[in-house]
């Protein structure tokens, strides 16, 4: 009976020995699975920041190249509507009288401060009977003039007057002023020049 209590004892100290050491392993084990889902949760919540990240980079780079094709777009209907103005001055004007025709006044005129450089010269011939408006449609359909808002047109003899300006007044008065009688003679240096510059 000794014997039987001694072998009870010693299945009991086993057991204990064996469960204390199962429940170490299981807390081992269970931490390492704490660790483990922990890391994996660590893991997964980067790749979704990565991927937000990544996505909210796209939107931002698809919305800066649609504000630049809408400002490229814009810049190009711009160059469209400028274009058409100009070629609607251009239409207005009346026919270049041929070289040395009587009652013809050739006309250079000075581009200062405008785009297309400093000191640029455009010529053109027109009636002495055509109207002053139609000296300011041609300066009007030239490119050069195109960014400029307020010009004006100032002849170089006598006295450096203002003979037309790119203001209201300026265009009507151009109505009814022949360029004839302007006094430019048969060949004239007219100064167009940026007001604002």
């Amino acid at each position: 009976m000794f014997d039987r209590s001694r072998e009870e004892a010693a299945r009991q100290e086993s057991y204990e020995y064996e469960r204390a050491i199962s429940m170490s392993n299981a807390q081992v084990t269970g931490g390492q699975d704490y660790d483990y889902l922990k890391s994996e949760m660590a893991d997964r919540k980067k790749a979704i920041m990565r991927r937000k990240e990544a996505e909210d980079a796209a939107e931002a780079e698809s919305m800066a190249e649609a504000l630049k094709l809408s400002a490229e777009s814009e810049a190009h209907d711009e160059r469209r509507r400028c274009a058409r103005f100009r070629e609607m001055c251009l239409g207005s004007l009346p026919p270049e009288p041929p070289k040395g025709a009587p009652g013809s006044i050739a006309i250079c005129f000075r581009l200062h401060g405008l785009k297309g450089g400093a000191g640029r010269r455009v010529e053109r011939r027109f009636g002495e009977d055509d109207k002053l408006l139609a000296l300011i449609n041609f300066l009007r359909s030239r490119e050069e003039l195109e960014d400029v808002a307020r010009w004006e047109v100032r002849s170089s003899q006598p006295s450096s007057q203002v003979l037309a300006t790119s203001n209201e007044e300026g265009l009507l008065n151009a109505t009814s002023i022949a360029i004839g009688s302007l006094g430019l003679g048969t060949r004239a240096l007219l100064l167009v020049r940026n007001r604002d510059a």
